[in-house]
């Protein structure tokens, strides 16, 4: 049973650093992979129990393209504060996973591209923007790929 083992928040930030930043928005270099874009349901608040019933949409890709089933890692890419988009074989973290045979999971943060919470960013709206709600989309997500795998 394989494992999600890594959040590769260094690699985000060297992701940017390498990443031709036009590329973002021309979408070369994107590997095609039999399952693209997927979503996870999220909850908007994980510490109140009372809204626990509200969910949004987290939006991510998994790329299984070099994985090693066997042996290989999971890792998880958190794409940062910006628009998410499945990783060019050219990015710092596709090329760490193909050398380590894992599979490689990004997953968009809140708010950002197409994992919004609501139609709107009302100043009511935009009060589960925090980390800690970020951390526990992450740890949420952790937890239900580590039961799937």
């Amino acid at each position: 049973m394989q494992k999600v083992i890594a959040c590769l928040t260094l690699l985000a930030t060297l992701s940017v650093a390498r990443r031709d930043p036009l590329a973002m928005y021309r979408n070369e270099h994107i590997l095609e992979s039999p399952e693209l874009e997927q979503n996870f349901t999220n909850k908007v608040n994980h510490f109140d129990i009372r809204s626990s019933e509200l969910t949004y949409q987290q939006r991510y890709w998994v790329n299984d393209t070099y994985f090693d089933k066997a042996e290989g890692p999971v890792f998880l890419y958190i794409c940062g504060e910006w628009t998410c988009s499945p990783e060019s074989i050219d990015s710092y973290p596709f090329m760490v996973g193909r050398e380590n045979n894992a599979n490689l999971i990004s997953l968009e943060h809140r708010y950002y591209g197409k994992s919004q919470p609501f139609a709107d960013w009302s100043t009511h709206n935009l009060e589960f923007l925090t980390s800690e709600q970020a951390l526990a989309d992450i740890a949420a997500f952790i937890d239900a790929k580590n039961i799937e795998f």
